[in-house]
């Protein structure tokens, strides 16, 4: 299966997006992926959860979002202003504005904890409660934020959350310089922003279940940027195209907020047999992938693009199916988003791994500060195997000995022994 890390842009922003997307062609400096992931959060909030499908359960049309990219391309002040702006312009059009409350950006992480404070009752019975603060609100975080307050707010696992967080994007120097010396890409002055509509219960939940690699991440769709240079840092939104875009946006809501119950979507004929088809395609490259991580990562894309298409049939009313050309443009963004996730999994993958060698080989120091030879055995009952299972150890040693790092002696007994070579410091 060909799956490529290059935007669809034509694709993506079919059926209700392109208007989103010419509000912005004045500021080159501005990637497609970035206009797309903020226009398809604004989507999300305003259509909450009164818009569901009914294919592989049922779907809402929430996203969890992560951006990837060099400062210069995702620092915190344009992805705030991009995010925001859309909000803040469907806000003034909104009758009457206080109704709509919604808290897209934050400056600190009591701002942040005050937005994501999850309801005390659960999901307030009034949909227009729902954008109030306090009420479950959802909206836009960057990276920093989100770090801080997880630190803040839960103390069982406060020392290790802004370390795993960013070990996610920001691999250590000893990755860099292997990556570098590879002539790989790697993640020097990355920036994390994450478009989000969810409860700050959300994120604690696998926070404090310690599930950073499964759980937590794989519920996040990716995009990546690669390195550009700026033309321009000047550009003005087009608020007649943005405008476009926000009457439906603004149609939307307006229905979701006045239905009890949720308008129920369904696949057209036509668009279920492809996606029976791509489903299966889908599957098949599942096998291919090494190891439950990345399998899961690539699962939980069929189920966003399924999510995909809802948004963009409630974009384009009346018909309550999702036709054939919006699950067509939605795969097409679902193959981008498998492909951004997989770089970013190979990106943990390399973090855990170099992780992984530094503490064999401290442990290794600890253990025969005068390379002296010690069994391997003796070496993994060192390391508590709660921080490092034996899958990654015996990885991680055997990576050492290949580079010569570590020295490797088998005696006449087949046991193992190994050392840090006497020329090494």
């Amino acid at each position: 299966m060909n799956i490529s890390t290059e935007f669809p842009t034509e694709l993506a922003f079919q059926h209700g997006f392109e208007q989103f997307d010419k509000a912005y062609n004045g500021i080159d400096w501005i990637c497609p992926a970035f206009n797309f992931a903020a226009a398809l959060a604004q989507a999300s909030m305003a259509m909450g959860k009164k818009f569901i499908l009914k294919e592989q359960g049922t779907q809402f049309p929430n996203f969890y979002q992560v951006i990837l990219g060099r400062s210069h391309l995702a620092a915190k002040s344009p992805t705030l202003d991009r995010a925001t702006i859309g909000v803040e312009f469907l806000k003034r059009n909104i009758d009457p504005p206080e109704n709509i409350n919604i808290i897209s950006a934050v400056n600190s992480p009591e701002g942040l904890k005050e937005c994501f404070a999850t309801h005390q009752n659960g999901d307030p019975d009034d949909p227009e409660e729902w954008f109030n603060p306090g009420n479950g609100v959802r909206g836009f975080i960057q990276f920093d934020e989100l770090a801080t307050l997880l630190a803040k707010t839960n103390q069982k696992t406060t020392s290790g959350i802004s370390v795993e967080l960013t070990r996610i994007y920001n691999p250590s120097p000893l990755a860099l310089e292997n990556n570098t010396r590879q002539n790989k890409s790697y993640g020097e002055d990355w920036v994390v922003n994450i478009f989000g509509c969810s409860t700050l219960a959300w994120y604690e939940k696998f926070i404090t279940e310690g599930d950073f690699t499964s759980g937590f991440l794989n519920r996040f769709v990716f995009y990546l940027h690669e390195q550009q240079p700026i033309k321009s840092r000047f550009g003005k939104m087009d608020e007649g195209a943005i405008g476009m875009w926000q009457t439906r946006l603004k149609t939307a809501m307006i229905e979701s907020l006045n239905r009890r119950n949720p308008m129920e979507y369904k696949l057209s004929d036509e668009a279920f047999k492809h996606w029976d088809k791509w489903y299966i395609k889908i599957m098949d490259h599942l096998l291919e992938k090494p190891d439950d991580l990345k399998r899961e990562a690539v699962a939980r894309i069929a189920s966003q693009v399924l999510k995909l298409s809802l948004i963009y049939a409630v974009l384009n009313p009346p018909d309550n199916k999702v036709t054939l050309p919006q699950l067509e443009s939605a795969i097409a963004v679902g193959e981008y988003w498998a492909a951004c996730s997989g770089a970013t999994m190979e990106q943990i993958d390399l973090d855990l791994n170099v992780k992984a060698e530094r503490r064999i080989m401290e442990k290794l120091i600890e253990k025969s500060p005068n390379h002296e030879w010690i069994t391997v055995r003796e070496l993994r009952q060192s390391i508590n195997t709660k921080s490092m299972s034996s899958a990654v150890f015996n990885k991680a040693v055997e990576a050492q000995i290949e580079s010569g790092k570590i020295e490797f002696h088998l005696n006449e007994n087949n046991k193992k022994f190994v050392r840090i070579p006497e020329d090494e410091v």
